[in-house]
């Protein structure tokens, strides 16, 4: 009996054993093959540069009649489901972004669209692409490397959020200032964040922010403005969510 006892144990170990090796070996190959989209893609970033530089190219982009050039290249080239490029300045949030034609495909998938357990940053199927609707949600994974939207988190940090108000958003024809305005933990099935899509509901939508934000910016908002969410799973409660507000700022081209 002792000697089944022993066998029994000894075979658990080694079954044990082989999961934790196959699920680091999954983990290495998910960050590895990061590694490389991440090199693929960069080939067609927007170029890096400050607000009033970015005010500056666009205008020149605007003027002369023609699109985000690197983008069109992408959508072309890599993936025809890219709509455009979110940057998030002192964060490794800088990536494509794509839309599906459902909410569960690049939650697994690569921008080429190969499986991976890293998935792509994709707006809510709901939305227009062209980020025309109230609020458009975008997503994407909390990595443990810090990858994809991990540094999401940083803007619980009422000091890291002062000190970083704005992002940039690249579409395939116009480029826009990310005005960030609030930083919240929120239930994965938020009604109000991840079911509001009219104007119609911006004072509910708005007092909510300002009664539920961990920080929150005071500024003059309206229910003319355009709002993107972009939303995180926090690790340590599946149920949770971070999520980042910003408003939508068009270049002044006068």
């Amino acid at each position: 009996m002792r000697v089944f006892f022993y066998r029994s144990l000894i075979v658990l170990i080694i079954a044990l054993t082989g999961i934790g090796l196959y699920q680091m070996m999954n983990i290495s190959n998910t960050y590895a093959n990061e590694e490389r989209i991440a090199l693929l893609v960069s080939e067609f970033a927007p170029p890096m540069m400050d607000t009033a530089d970015l005010r500056s190219y666009q205008e020149d982009l605007h003027g002369a009649g023609v699109s985000n050039p690197t983008l069109l290249i992408a959508k072309n080239n890599i993936n025809e489901d890219i709509v455009g490029w979110i940057r998030l300045p002192d964060t490794r949030i800088d990536y494509p972004i794509v839309q599906g034609t459902d909410n569960n495909f690049y939650v697994y998938h690569d921008i080429q669209r190969q499986p991976s357990g890293a998935g792509t940053i994709f707006i809510d199927r709901r939305n227009n692409e062209n980020f025309a609707d109230f609020n458009t949600v975008i997503y994407g994974h909390n990595m443990l490397n810090g990858s994809k939207f991990a540094d999401l988190e940083n803007f619980s940090d009422a000091g890291y959020f002062y000190n970083n108000p704005t992002g940039s958003l690249f579409l395939i024809d116009t480029t826009y200032i990310l005005e960030i305005f609030a930083y919240l933990r929120i239930k994965h099935d938020d009604r109000i964040i991840y079911g509001t899509k009219s104007d119609e509901n911006f004072q509910e939508f708005i007092d909510y922010v300002r009664s539920v934000a961990t920080n929150f910016r005071d500024v003059q908002l309206s229910g003319e403005d355009r709002f993107v969410t972009l939303s995180t799973c926090d690790n340590d409660f599946p149920n949770y969510r971070f999520v980042v507000l910003a408003r939508l700022k068009n270049m002044d081209y006068n």
